[in-house]
């Protein structure tokens, strides 16, 4: 069994293909943005295709990766990939079609989460705040505020919030500024923007 791996920049996948389909390639896994499991094997149409996304956080151990998988019958490989990425994070299982949407929800997320916590950051410098224990604060706050999250994924997220928020009290006034100023409706714009780009490279 000959299997390999196909990581690279969209623009650069096809000429690979192009020399490596004079090879007998049993499997690929791809992790390649955009790039369908059909369009792979017409290529390599003899090959067994897994295609993944990870996401950064990944690289401590902490993060996701959606999978899913061309029609052949490979159960016995599709299982050892899972239960190989499944060593350095969680595995999600998902329609192909839907990938172009998990690019806002899991690729792109941490950097919206780095971004938040800059624009925090920042403002807090402008205030007089020690960058250094700023950011201590806010990356301990983060990592803290994902495990509660996981501790009951029934909860609703709205619960979540109200927990932090005191009628009248200080983080409520936050909470109500986002709310009043569409930060739902520019999140879903961005996502938007980021879903639509996703989609402009599937092949």
């Amino acid at each position: 069994m000959v299997g390999s791996s196909l990581a690279t920049t969209p623009q650069h996948t096809e000429p690979i293909l192009e020399e490596i389909k004079a090879y007998e390639v049993d499997n690929i896994l791809s992790i390649v943005t955009g790039l369908s499991t059909t369009h792979i094997k017409e290529y390599l149409p003899n090959t067994f295709v897994v295609k993944a996304m990870p996401n950064t956080p990944l690289q401590v151990g902490c993060g996701a990766t959606v999978l899913c998988a061309s029609d052949d019958n490979h159960e016995d490989i599709y299982e050892y990939i899972k239960h190989l990425l499944n060593s350095i994070g969680l595995v999600e299982e998902i329609p192909e079609e839907q990938f172009p949407l998990l690019v806002s929800a899991h690729g792109s997320t941490p950097a919206y989460f780095y971004y938040f916590v800059e624009c925090i950051l920042e403002d807090l410098k402008d205030r007089g705040m020690d960058e250094k224990v700023a950011r201590r604060l806010l990356v301990e706050t983060l990592i803290g505020s994902g495990e509660l999250l996981k501790t009951d994924e029934e909860k609703p997220l709205s619960e979540f919030v109200d927990a932090v928020c005191s009628k009248g009290g200080t983080t409520i006034q936050a909470i109500t500024h986002f709310r009043e100023n569409g930060l739902k409706d520019l999140v879903k714009e961005a996502n938007e923007k980021c879903i639509n780009r996703a989609k402009e490279f599937e092949k």
